[in-house]
């Protein structure tokens, strides 16, 4: 569903800073090793505090085997973190192929008062941004960031590729993606390639392929597509660079008409 972003909402973002910096530093093995550094700590201290309490050394010997290693684990996970903060707009460069000019100018869009926000009710928060030039998919990984003339597809599939099994959730195809080498679909055997995002539902996908058609994109909203002679599954093609030219000759002379 659209989630309206008050002023308030605005304020906080800015409180907290980047959008994009936040996803790239809210997993990872920063926040591993942070996260293991404190699991140390906190189990040293309540295995040795008891025994601290009655003066026995073993308590403090105790605690100085899983304290040190906590700390030591506290402590790389703080520079990995902060190396990942400094340089996160390097990352989205390398991702996306953008330079840090445009990656800024999408920052600076998330808050202006035309972005759309979306994200599933009552749950997860804003998943999905659209700009006025770009779509921000937010997940726990990082952001996905597209320019809205990138997009070649969004659409909603209950046929994703998960780790265990498929999943349902929204697919974004771009010509940045559809030029990077497609990965098998381990249930068909066939290729496909983009990027999804599970944390939204049916409707969440149907109010961002509007949001993206207001902009005036044109994308396809099918997961499956036909141009007449051949029906294209986008999650299994056969041959992803002559088949994603076959979609692409089909939808020009369809905008010639």
């Amino acid at each position: 569903m659209k989630i309206t972003i008050t002023e308030k909402m605005r304020e906080k973002a800015r409180r907290r800073g980047s959008v994009l910096k936040l996803s790239r530093i809210r997993t990872g093995g920063a926040k591993g090793a942070i996260a293991a550094g404190i699991t140390f700590l906190v189990f040293g201290l309540f295995s040795g505090l008891p025994f601290l309490i009655q003066g026995l050394f073993g308590g403090l010997l105790l605690f100085a085997m899983m304290g040190i290693p906590g700390l030591i684990f506290l402590i790389i996970g703080g520079i990995l973190q902060r190396k990942r903060a400094k340089d996160y707009l390097g990352f989205y460069v390398n991702e996306t192929g953008y330079s840090r000019e445009e990656l800024l100018q999408a920052e600076d869009e998330l808050l202006a008062p035309q972005t759309a926000a979306v994200g599933n009710a009552g749950k997860n928060g804003i998943s999905c941004y659209i700009t006025e030039h770009f779509l921000v998919s937010v997940t726990k990984e990082a952001c996905y960031v597209r320019k809205l003339s990138d997009l070649i597809a969004v659409f909603y599939s209950e046929e994703i590729p998960g780790i265990d099994s498929q999943v349902s959730g929204v697919m974004f195809i771009s010509e940045k993606d559809i030029a990077r080498e497609p990965r098998t679909n381990p249930y068909t055997y066939r290729l496909c390639g983009g990027y999804s995002n599970i944390l939204l539902d049916r409707q969440s996908c149907m109010e961002v392929q509007g949001e993206i058609a207001k902009r005036g994109a044109v994308i396809l909203t099918n997961q499956r597509f036909s141009d007449g002679r051949t029906m294209y599954d986008l999650l299994n093609l056969n041959h992803w660079e002559e088949d994603w030219r076959a979609i692409r000759q089909a939808l020009q002379q369809k905008d010639a008409f």
